[in-house]
């Protein structure tokens, strides 16, 4: 494994739409606003960015930890050794056609209901009161009210 430093270097070289923060207190990314911090805390906005950033931590072999929005996360105190790549920042929610619903892993659930309400969409009403983002799903089929 390599230095922090190290990860940090080759992760600004790998990806320029990506924030990187070292020694992060998770606590800041928990909604029981607990926890200690990670060595290196990632936040990609892209698909490629995410991509770029997972490919540099699986050569350098850094353990990683994937997050979205901390909803019913418990961290240590002693924190998290490695990385942890939270999905947050990539919350985009496209309506195709035909009720398709394409949205990013960082994604509230309760923002892509309202959106299909607002489209009038039907399919995605469960989802209005859960708090936690979609994560790797993606897509939702809903249809015509």
């Amino acid at each position: 494994m390599v230095t922090t430093q190290e990860l940090i270097a080759l992760l600004q070289e790998a990806e320029s739409d990506i924030e990187i923060y070292e020694n992060e207190p998770m606590s800041r990314h928990t909604t029981f606003a607990i926890g200690g911090p990670a060595d290196v805390f990632i936040q990609p906005k892209t698909v490629g960015a995410l991509q770029n950033a997972l490919r540099c931590l699986r050569q350098t072999e850094t353990p990683y930890l994937m997050v979205g929005n901390g909803s019913n996360m418990l961290v240590s105190d002693a924190g998290v050794r490695g990385a942890v790549v939270c999905t947050s920042e990539m919350d985009h929610i496209a309506v195709g056609t035909r009720g398709r619903i394409t949205a990013g892993a960082g994604a509230l659930l309760s923002a892509i209901a309202r959106r299909a309400q607002r489209e009038g969409l039907t399919g995605a009403e469960f989802a209005g009161g859960i708090p936690r983002q979609l994560g790797g799903r993606g897509i939702y089929e809903c249809r015509r009210v």
